[in-house]
């Protein structure tokens, strides 16, 4: 029997908005059996659950009424593979000046943001293992195939074994096709995966920075004049496999990134995946949401 998990203590870390460059502290508070993950905001709660999930601006989506949160896959996946069933994260944004006025001028976003962080997803295990996971009294919900599911981009195979396992390929012109197969804990996704980045595949090798940083900054102006778009948040095109392979954060960083989107995205089901093996080639947000509704949450039992 495997019983149900949350945090001991408060957790706070900050990073910057991706879409509009704002400060953004994140609280992650304990919360009680049978909670899940919920976002809290200034408008409302929206709990982190495939009813509420769409894919939106290369990100999930989080939305329940006026409640919305957006880019949460990468906070998602590192509770799952932390083992956390119940908590409450409040997303604090910290407006800029650009932020301010539009909401003065009612063009603001309402939607909140989980920032990213110059270490990505390592800052959050580190606070996790500092403060420690309590063990709660009632029983998780384990969730698991009778049988294969296979799709075109995202495949799931019942295995033997307490274990969620997901192999992702990709494939780019530099690096070629590259294959990456990881048993998910809380070792190997702070190992492998918590320092991957995406992949900034719609830019350019020798686009200049400055050009890039004022694109950025104006796509999604509702967020406001700014980004989180730098060397440190995303992987940047290069010309050769070597000044690829000297960007690499850890090794085939692109489909280690793959890994946590499809973990975010597995993290919105009302249990957790068990004993099975999830394959994915070339599949994104969008696709993710359309194969767990359509074909693998009817495929889907009570590991007992």
């Amino acid at each position: 029997m495997q019983l149900q998990r949350t945090i001991k203590k408060d957790i706070c870390y900050d990073g910057i908005d991706f879409y509009g460059g704002n400060k953004v502290n994140v609280y992650l508070r304990p919360s009680e059996v049978d909670t899940g993950i919920v976002f809290r905001t200034g408008n409302g709660h929206v709990g982190a659950n495939i009813s509420y999930a769409s894919a939106s601006q290369c990100s999930i989506l989080l939305k329940n009424g006026s409640a919305a949160a957006i880019h949460v896959e990468h906070i998602l996946a590192t509770l799952f593979a932390y083992g956390i069933d119940n908590a409450f994260i409040d997303l604090v944004r910290v407006p800029s000046r650009s932020f301010s006025f539009l909401n003065r001028v009612g063009l603001a976003t309402n939607i909140e943001v989980a920032p990213v962080s110059d270490d990505r997803e390592v800052t959050l295990c580190e606070k996790i293992e500092e403060i420690g996971v309590e063990i709660q009294s009632r029983e998780r919900r384990l969730l698991t195939l009778d049988a294969p599911v296979y799709t075109e981009k995202l495949s799931f195979e019942p295995i033997n074994g307490d274990w969620l396992v997901i192999k992702a390929t990709t494939d780019y012109p530099i690096p070629g096709e590259e294959s990456l197969e990881v048993l998910i804990t809380p070792e190997t996704y702070k190992s492998q995966l918590a320092r991957s980045r995406m992949y900034a595949k719609h830019l350019k090798f020798g686009v200049h920075s400055r050009i890039a940083s004022a694109v950025a900054s104006l796509v999604y102006p509702s967020f406001g004049i700014g980004h989180g778009f730098t060397p440190s948040t995303v992987f940047l095109p290069a010309r050769t496999l070597e000044e690829w392979r000297e960007q690499e954060n850890v090794p085939s960083e692109i489909a280690a990134h793959t890994i946590v989107d499809r973990l975010g995205a597995l993290a919105l089901l009302d249990g957790r995946l068990d004993g099975v093996k999830v394959t994915t080639r070339f599949s994104g947000h969008k696709n993710d949401l359309y194969v767990i509704r359509n074909f693998l949450l009817p495929n889907l039992v009570e590991k007992k």
